[in-house]
């Protein structure tokens, strides 16, 4: 990975929000292989300060996607708590984990597309309307067709989304 100027301005905005609250920056607090491991764990920090682990609970739209059963290398994890989501973030190198108010209230679920056991892309489906806001994979490129077309056949034939909205939240149209 290339270090972009923006996570070193970024990592510097972190340390003084940590600063200015007081948080305990001893030995060890700052760790990382370099500007983006330094960034990442500092913006955990400063996302854990402005908002604590919470649990995420199911809405009725998660208790439907957590019921779909899925035969072959496809299935999809709904998080547990919004610190599922940072995680999810920094793995895929995208925002997701920016959306735990979102995921934490409810208005949207959140979604880990797995295939053959590796995450390869998240989802967000707002609550109320069931449309699918946005499919990406690492560093916010388009899912792998086939990933899509298995997340596309579960929760269309399930009911759960409209295809329509599908592919061009998922970049492809």
């Amino acid at each position: 990975n290339r270090v972009q100027t923006w996570h070193i301005a970024d990592t510097f905005r972190s340390f003084n929000v940590l600063k200015r609250a007081n948080f305990d920056m001893g030995p060890g607090s700052i760790t990382g292989k370099g500007w983006i491991e330094i960034h990442d764990n500092l913006s955990d920090r400063v996302l854990d300060l402005r908002s604590p682990e919470t649990e995420i609970e199911k809405v009725p739209l998660a208790e439907e996607i957590a019921n779909l059963e899925f035969n072959g290398d496809f299935r999809l994890v709904l998080p547990k708590t919004n610190r599922d989501l940072r995680k999810w973030g920094n793995h895929m190198n995208h925002c997701i984990g920016s959306y735990d108010f979102e995921a934490t209230t409810g208005e949207s679920v959140f979604l880990a597309l797995m295939f053959k056991g590796e995450m390869v892309g998240n989802a967000q489906i707002k609550t109320k309307t069931r449309k699918v806001m946005q499919v990406f994979g690492k560093c916010n490129k388009t899912v792998d067709k086939v990933v899509l077309n298995e997340f596309t056949e579960a929760l269309t034939k399930a009911d759960i989304v409209k295809l329509e909205n599908i592919q061009s939240a998922a970049g492809y149209r």
